[in-house]
């Protein structure tokens, strides 16, 4: 008896501890919609039969109530009739854009049209079974390949999204590199100017200002070819799939500032921001906003003389944001606005930066204009709509 009770025991023991080894599986949850109660319930009975799955079984008898339940609850499979009462079930797949996620579905009929199947899987569904064919092993096999490939579909969805994530990575590193090494030349330049108008026992006037003019031209070509690198990698590739989201836009004009504001102090050139709320939200990419901001605010600084003040004002239209950069500086003719205006590639630092920036506002949906006369300065104005753009 003893040894009896031991090898009960271990074994109890044993089973115990694969219990433990095996994973415990989420039920499979299912929404069948189905308006025959018999086909019902022989659906039921083949999706419980399941090998692979355990199955949490939903029912809905006509199209609305399905919708419904789409929108209110989450399901991993839809198993659906063609026809409900009369009304083509596909009408779910062509409207999946309207419900929060729509899972993968399995189209059954017991119609004998040969088109029924290229129907359903044009709509989107994944998988067709006529009901002459349902059995449980075939639900079996059509869910385990349906799950499987939703599994790779979100693998490889991950796989991109983590390589796009390193590839933007990459470039703000490489951006940001770019404008610490032009706000450093910036400095040099502004070293150059102010040696230009030092004279000391050692060095003539006319010496200095060679120097001078030599620090300052290599500082302008090295900045001049790091703000091309800068637009072009915008225009290229950084801002073609925008990132929305809810934000405040001053915070952008802040940052934008803040960016530039060591760069405007050297020519005593104060930043002013006026706004009529202390948060205006709206849909939008903060990155590239900001960009667009930096630009503006640096075409105000270098081409405005020294001590010119630049104006920012933020105010809300209801169903956009006005955000105006005001400079008093040397203006722009109308060729340079035209200029702005064409489709060539090779531009002036100005009109680079302008067309950029223009370019963000038309990708957010919205607009740029620009006001300028020579020698009494610019005004450019963004409006940027609150909601993000879609295609209706």
């Amino acid at each position: 008896m003893a040894g009896n009770s031991n090898q009960a025991g271990a074994a109890a023991r044993r089973a115990g501890s694969r219990d433990m080894a095996m994973p415990v599986r989420e039920p499979l949850r299912i929404l069948l919609l189905e308006d025959d109660p018999h086909d019902e319930i022989i659906m039921r009975h083949c999706l419980k039969q399941s090998r692979h799955f355990e199955c949490d079984i939903t029912s809905a008898n006509d199209v609305a109530n399905a919708r419904h339940l789409l929108a209110t609850q989450v399901f991993d499979v839809v198993v659906m009739d063609f026809w409900v009462n009369a009304e083509d079930s596909l009408s779910l797949l062509s409207r999946a854009a309207e419900l929060p996620v729509m899972p993968p579905s399995i189209v059954v009929s017991s119609l004998d049209m040969t088109d029924i199947q290229a129907q359903s899987l044009s709509a989107g569904a994944l998988a067709y079974l006529h009901k002459n064919d349902i059995s449980a092993s075939a639900l079996d096999a059509t869910l385990r390949t349906l799950l499987h490939a939703r599994n790779r579909e979100r693998l490889l969805h991950q796989a991109l999204e983590s390589r796009s994530n390193a590839a933007e990575k990459l470039r703000d590193e490489a951006t940001g590199m770019a404008h610490q090494m032009i706000t450093t030349l910036n400095a040099v330049t502004g070293l150059a100017e102010t040696l230009s108008d030092l004279v000391n026992d050692d060095a003539p006037r006319a010496e200095t200002g060679t120097y001078s003019a030599l620090i300052r031209d290599s500082s302008d070509r090295l900045i001049n070819t790091l703000q091309q690198h800068l637009s072009g990698s915008i225009r290229a590739e950084r801002f073609q799939n925008l990132r929305y989201r809810r934000a405040c836009v001053i915070d952008s004009v802040e940052s934008a500032v803040q960016f530039m504001e060591a760069q405007c102090a050297a020519k005593h050139q104060d930043i002013d921001i006026v706004a009529t709320f202390d948060r205006l939200e709206a849909d939008f990419d903060p990155t590239a906003l900001r960009q667009a901001l930096v630009n503006l605010i640096g075409n105000a600084h270098k081409f405005s003389p020294a001590g010119a003040p630049i104006r920012i004002t933020v105010d809300d239209e209801a169903t956009a944001i006005r955000i105006t950069v005001v400079d008093q500086g040397v203006g722009m003719s109308e060729d340079v606005l035209r200029r702005i205006d064409a489709s060539a590639e090779v531009v002036g630092e100005q009109e680079g930066g302008l067309r950029v920036a223009r370019n963000i506002m038309a990708m957010h949906g919205g607009e740029l204009e620009i006001e300028s006369f020579p020698a009494w300065g610019t005004t450019i104005t963004l409006l940027l709509p609150r909601r993000r753009p879609t295609l209706n």
